[in-house]
């Protein structure tokens, strides 16, 4: 094969990783970090010695929450954050570790080829 094309075929295909993870940070951007609405301590009723920080708490409205820091705040807030964070991830996963892992699949693959082959 040809020099040149094998240079514009990994240049193209490292460009379009690039811009697959690029991709991702563009709509972690557009997700907009939602504050954390801090609410008063729940009562405990007879929850044991434990009662200081249970999983699961739920306000006097019914709505969850959890306690952060010392504070209590509503958990629903927590949800856009946690995805606006696995976007920014999945984009960083992207941009470092696509490109070696298709070098290391496409080496297995020309390994494989290269045994079969008889002299």
């Amino acid at each position: 094969m040809n020099i040149k094309k094998i240079i514009a075929r990994e240049g193209l295909i490292f460009i379009g990783i690039i811009l697959f993870g690029a991709l991702f940070f563009f709509i972690s951007a557009q997700i907009p970090y939602a504050e954390r609405k801090p609410v008063s301590a729940p009562v405990f009723k007879d929850n044991g010695p434990w009662n200081q920080y249970i999983v699961g708490t739920k306000d006097e409205n019914g709505r969850p929450i959890e306690k952060i820091d010392g504070s209590w705040y509503l958990k629903d807030a927590n949800e856009n954050n946690i995805m606006k964070d696995n976007f920014n991830n999945f984009g960083i996963l992207t941009l470092f570790f696509c490109y070696p892992f298709y070098l290391l699949i496409r080496f297995i693959f020309w390994a494989i080829r290269t045994l079969k082959q008889k002299e």
